[in-house]
């Protein structure tokens, strides 16, 4: 996995290879036409919504809008659902991910350091995805969450990034 990553061209969001839509129905990007074709169908799960909430993660409401009590991905005229918009680019594998699979290399490798680094900078670019790396509770959520202090065992640390 470390090899193939180190031959790919992704050291930024930017970089990124992303299929892009436009903002009318015809063209739009197919989860949010999903989202409209058969609204209310999709929401965030209970694990993930739990974290989002526990740690007061900016990032919930890119995610999803709160209707009738559950945590929905696409709102009608709702802008700050990220990949709820027509026009929302979706990434053949985003920076995010491609840190998250360096990370779990690292740790199964027994490269803790490289392996908190690759967390942090998934967790970093995924911040950096939505436009809110200048969110200060960002950093925070990085510090506490994208971290193995506290943690001894290899099972707590791969809990750790997979649950991010």
């Amino acid at each position: 996995a470390l090899q193939n990553l180190s031959q790919a061209s992704l050291s930024s969001i930017d970089e990124q290879a992303r299929l892009f839509y436009g903002s009318s129905i015809i063209e739009s990007n197919p989860l949010t036409l999903f989202s409209i074709e058969r609204p209310n169908q999709i929401v965030l799960g209970d694990f993930l919504l739990e974290l989002l909430v526990n740690t007061q993660d900016p990032r919930l409401n890119m995610y999803a809008a709160l209707s009738e009590d559950l945590y929905r991905i696409y709102q009608e005229d709702n802008p700050m659902i990220y990949w709820g918009q027509m026009d929302a680019p979706v990434s053949l594998i985003s920076l995010s991910e491609a840190k998250f699979i360096a990370a779990e290399a690292h740790l199964r490798l027994g490269e803790d350091i490289q392996a908190e680094q690759a967390f942090k900078e998934a967790v970093w670019s995924n911040f950096e995805e939505l436009g809110l790396s200048n969110d200060p509770l960002a950093s925070q959520i990085i510090d506490q969450q994208a971290s193995f202090s506290r943690l001894g065992s290899f099972e707590e640390k791969l809990e750790r990034i997979i649950s991010q």
